[in-house]
Order: structure tokens, then sequence, then C-alpha cells
């Protein structure tokens, strides 16, 4: 009864982002490090943890993430979680400039939310490098890149890439190879056309959607 309405919002916060996710401490953890208060993880783990069992209960062991990535059947239902293949999890890239973009130009069209890789393409829109933005613009900050440089200067050439066709499995494989948390996917092994891309998010998630319906069986 001593506890400021501030915190009842907090723990009611994590409690509703465990059920929804079935990440409880997940939950707790992103909780904590949004509040730093040390007097609240017990009840936010109590919260969380409740939280994701009703809901568990309820909602059958599916997530909020199992609904967003579940494709859409004839007429924009959806069809049964079945995924496959990458071309199931591809979305369109973040941040595509030709070869011929400079530093200035690309780092001025940049979209507003965080991008982590720009990929670069040829005049036939076939993949040839990609970049950090954020190395870029700390290196123009600093002095060391001048604005005007082709982004092709200072890019690296792509040694990993996914095929629509390609198993989520082996699409797993590359991603903890590579540590990286996006991968372009090109239009196959003959051109190197960009599709999209894939995030290791999605990817985990479907994988872990799949495994949950083995066992549910």
């Amino acid at each position: 009864m001593t506890s400021g309405a501030g915190a009842f919002a907090v723990v009611g916060m994590g409690g509703f982002l465990a059920a929804t996710t079935h990440a409880p401490l997940t939950s707790v953890l992103m909780i904590f490090e949004m509040t730093l208060d040390h007097q609240v993880v017990l009840p936010l783990i109590l919260a969380c943890v409740t939280a994701h069992y009703v809901a568990k209960v309820y909602r059958g062991g599916a997530s909020i993430y199992r609904e967003s990535l579940q494709p859409a059947g004839m007429n924009g239902a959806p069809v049964g979680w079945h995924l496959r293949t990458v071309a199931e999890l591809m979305k369109p890239a973040a941040a595509v400039v030709s070869d011929a973009t400079t530093v200035q130009e690309m780092l001025g069209n940049l979209p507003r939310r965080p991008v982590r890789t720009v990929y670069i393409v040829n005049q036939d829109q076939e993949l040839v490098a990609s970049l950090d933005p954020r190395e870029v613009f700390d290196g123009v900050k600093r002095g060391h890149i001048e604005p005007g440089t082709a982004v092709l200067a200072l890019a690296t050439p792509l040694q990993t890439t996914l095929t629509p066709e390609l198993s989520l499995t082996a699409a797993l494989e590359l991603f903890l190879r590579e540590n990286v948390t996006a991968l372009p996917v090109i239009s196959g092994p003959w051109r190197a056309t960009l599709r999209g891309e894939v995030l290791r998010h999605d990817l985990l998630l479907a994988l872990q959607d799949r495994m949950s319906d083995k066992s549910a069986r």
C-alpha cells in the first residue's frame, strides 16, 4: 500500500510483455534496465512468471510473434504455421543504394528507424557490397571520411547471402557462423539480384514456433 502508482504500472507492463511474448526472463531484464530499481525485481519476477503461465493456458503457448509472422492464405486468412524456406521470412531490405551514391547522399536518405546494414547494388540491381552506416557516420563526424566519397569505396564485398529456397535450418547455420543480425536474400547462385533480407530475430522465432508445434503434437 506504500508503493507509488508508477511501481504498479511498471510491474503491470512487465507482466503484459511476458504474457504476450512468452518470454518472462527477457521481460524482467528489459523492465529492470529501464528502471534500474532493485526493489521492483521481486514483484516483477512474480508478475512476469504468473502472467506467462496464465497466458500459456489461455493462448495455448502461442506468442504474439507467431501471429505477426504467420503467412496469409486466401482472402488474407491465416494458414497453418508451416514455414520451411527463407522466402517465407523475407522482408524488403531496409536501405538500398546504387554503387554511384555518395556518402552524403546515403546518410541523407536513410530511413528514420535504425539501420544496421546498407546494401549496395549496381545498375542491374545486383548486390555487390554492404556497409555499416553507423561506422560511416562516425567516420564523417571525425573527419576521416569525405562526404563526397562514393559508398562503394567504403563498402565490404558480401561473402554470405541467402537464397529464397534455402531451408530455415541452413539459414540459421549461416547466421551463427557470421554472427550478424541480418542477411541479404538474392535471386539465386547465378544472378545476385537483391530480393530482400531476413532478420535473425524472425528466423529464431519461426524455428521456435515450429518446435513448439511439434512438441504439442
